[in-house]
């Protein structure tokens, strides 16, 4: 493969993963036509995609892909979704070249040139304006396996010990990284998901903390109070969670798969959230996929969020 080609390749990939996302569940018939290129290509390039993501290199950082049905769906590429941009030496280098040719005494072009110079430096203005924007956005890094298993044991020694231990915790309905000292109780799975139960000294209160929102966790020697058992023997442990009905879009299977929702037919489907916060969020990152149907109050702040979110691109 020359060099051309394969530069030809590596920009197309990159175009790609954006694409996949924004069309989950498409055929690769329809996928391949609107690349630009044949069936087998595209299955090529999506074997090639497979082995690509973070550091780390396992399945939980690597791009997770299923085409063998011939429809794609593409899951844990969020770091690559994003549209491609010019770093500030590449628009410098741009701007410079373009006001040299520009210069040059070919007509024809001056027009075209002059066009290209001004979008851009509207994206230069923009650019500026996102990463003000951006200041205002907690940008949480995925914890890694290693430091899950490090937190699971501190509050393990810690329950054993009848200790209190001090987190950083993430908390996404409120898009905020929080400092709290819990008094963990027990360990629980639900859902292949790993959940601390524990009293929260913050909160004064029991709650669930997820144990991949947990960022820092220490061991404390100050022993746990007895509320917190109390309330876990009143069963605030097991409250259940709120069930949404939501109306899913064709490409929107993912969500089912993803958060466990029950289906009740090919469009809806049942979704349990003990936060509406956070299925509030769910439903703006999900591209139009889902719909809140049984809560027209949580349907109407989900839409304010998103006209307001909307509005940041000006017209």
């Amino acid at each position: 493969m020359s060099s051309n080609s394969a530069l030809t390749r590596f920009a197309r990939l990159l175009a790609l993963v954006p694409f996949l996302q924004s069309h989950q569940g498409i055929a690769t018939s329809e996928a391949a036509k609107a690349m630009g290129i044949s069936e087998d290509q595209l299955i090529s390039d999506l074997y090639l995609l497979w082995m690509c993501g973070l550091p780390g290199y396992s399945h939980l950082e690597l791009i997770d892909l299923d085409f063998e049905s011939g429809h794609i769906s593409i899951q844990n590429a969020d770091t690559l979704a994003k549209p491609l941009s010019l770093t500030s030496d590449e628009v410098l280098a741009l701007s410079m070249g373009l006001s040299l040719l520009a210069s040059l005494p070919d007509a024809e072009l001056y027009d075209d040139l002059q066009t290209a110079k001004a979008k851009i430096q509207a994206a230069v203005v923009q650019k500026s304006e996102l990463e003000q924007l951006s200041r205002q956005v907690l940008i949480i890094p995925r914890a890694s396996t290693d430091e899950m298993a490090s937190h699971y044991a501190v509050i393990e020694s810690a329950i054993t010990s009848n200790c209190q231990v001090e987190i950083e915790y993430y908390v996404p309905a409120r898009d905020e990284m929080t400092t709290r000292t819990i008094e963990p109780l027990r360990m629980r799975l639900v859902d292949g998901i790993s959940y601390v139960d524990a009293w929260c000294l913050k909160a004064e209160d029991h709650r669930l903390f997820r144990l991949d929102r947990i960022y820092r966790a220490d061991g404390l020697e100050t022993e746990m109070s007895d509320r917190a058992r109390l309330k876990l023997d009143l069963n605030l442990a097991t409250t259940p969670l709120t069930e949404y009905e939501i109306s899913l879009s064709p490409s929107g299977g993912w969500i089912v798969e993803r958060y466990g929702a029950k289906p009740i037919d090919a469009t809806t489907a049942i979704l349990a959230a003990g936060d509406p916060g956070w299925l509030l969020r769910l439903a703006l990152s999900a591209g139009g996929d889902l719909v809140v149907t049984s809560d027209p109050r949580l349907d109407q702040n989900i839409r304010a969020a998103a006209r307001l979110a909307l509005s940041n691109y000006g017209e």
